[in-house]
């Protein structure tokens, strides 16, 4: 069984909101509801639910250069160089950023769990950044304007965000029990990219990317 959006413009399904006793309430459109609530009986029958929810998310976020250009140290590399003469900025500013970027997927997911609490729920993440500049110029997507403007963000700073966003969403998702596919690792490069031979669009994988991914989802099925 899956989820996905079915494309741009699916709007806003789920969010976080807070109660005036301060605390966090998850809610959703009724449609989103209601077909989860269709789901009710698939419980408890060795089935899984696996979401591609969103995923676009860090495109908006880093796709595109900055106007005031910076970077970050990651905790674990803290030696890393910085982009020359990209103003530095602490790593807690990026990560609320991206907190707040994925909060509706997770939203989304922490419904399901609500509706759904003994249906196994896996949640796959996007494919890594895109690393060829000519692949992106080519196929900018909904982004062409704002590149030409401002240019790309580099490929270090993308692949950052990245690494945060899965440590972040996984985070997330551990509270309801839901796992998280991280990208296979033969689909990366040296750099933490998609491999040029996997890419689509700006922004998407293609299907032999997917086969990887359908290939990960048989391994995990045959592990439960």
């Amino acid at each position: 069984m899956f989820v996905a959006s079915p494309g741009v413009g699916w709007g806003l399904v789920a969010d976080f909101r807070t109660t005036p006793d301060g605390q966090k309430q998850v809610v959703a459109v009724d449609s989103y509801i209601q077909l989860l609530r269709t789901l009710e009986t698939q419980q408890h029958t060795g089935n899984t639910l696996v979401s591609f929810i969103h995923g676009n998310e860090l495109s908006g976020l880093c796709l595109v250069q900055h106007p005031e250009p910076f970077d970050f140290f990651m905790p674990d590399a803290p030696d890393t160089k910085l982009v020359p003469g990209f103003r530095p900025i602490p790593l807690d500013v990026v990560q609320r950023q991206i907190d707040r970027a994925i909060s509706n997927t997770v939203a989304c997911l922490a419904m399901a769990r609500v509706l759904l609490p003994s249906l196994r729920i896996v949640h796959v993440l996007p494919p890594p950044p895109i690393e060829s500049k000519a692949q992106l110029m080519s196929k900018p997507e909904i982004f062409q304007a704002s590149i030409e403007k401002f240019g790309l963000t580099p490929l270090s700073i993308r692949v950052k965000y990245y690494q945060l966003m899965a440590g972040l969403m996984t985070k997330a998702l551990a509270p309801f029990q839901i796992e998280v596919i991280a990208p296979p690792p033969a689909s990366k490069n040296s750099q933490g990219a998609l491999k040029d031979e996997l890419v689509y669009g700006a922004t998407h994988a293609n299907e032999a990317y997917g086969a990887m991914v359908v290939d990960q989802m048989a391994a995990l099925e045959r592990r439960s």
